[in-house]
């Protein structure tokens, strides 16, 4: 457990000293962010994301890096801040589409419109 915070510890170093030499750093700001997240802070995690002017750009990233590592929950949450900041841009909406299917949500919509147990 021990060897796991010094990693933790490291990595959180190695973050802020990436941010501190680059403001603009989107991966680190992200990879901040997620780290405090998972070491139980996310508030934490949401004041690194905030202190980026352009949380766009952060958001969008996130979801991408999500994405990649197979962490659908956390990129549909990425897409859909992302649809609230911007709501011109079709490609968010068709990234929330994608994260939807992956996830097989496209799925369970038709089987509950089919056995006609769907809310609308």
């Amino acid at each position: 457990m021990e060897q796991i915070r010094a990693v933790i510890t490291a990595a959180q170093s190695l973050y802020i000293q990436a941010l501190a030499n680059d403001p603009d750093d989107a991966h680190a700001r992200v990879e901040l962010a997620a780290l405090y997240r998972d070491m139980g802070q996310p508030q934490v995690g949401r004041g690194v994301l905030a202190a980026d002017g352009d949380l766009v750009l952060t958001r969008r990233c996130a979801a991408l890096i999500y994405s990649a590592l197979g962490r659908q929950e956390e990129a549909l949450a990425s897409y859909e801040e992302l649809a609230r900041l911007q709501t011109a841009y079709a490609s968010i909406q068709i990234s929330l589409g994608i994260v939807h299917s992956q996830r097989g949500d496209c799925i369970q919509e038709t089987e509950r419109a089919r056995c006609g147990t769907g809310g609308g």
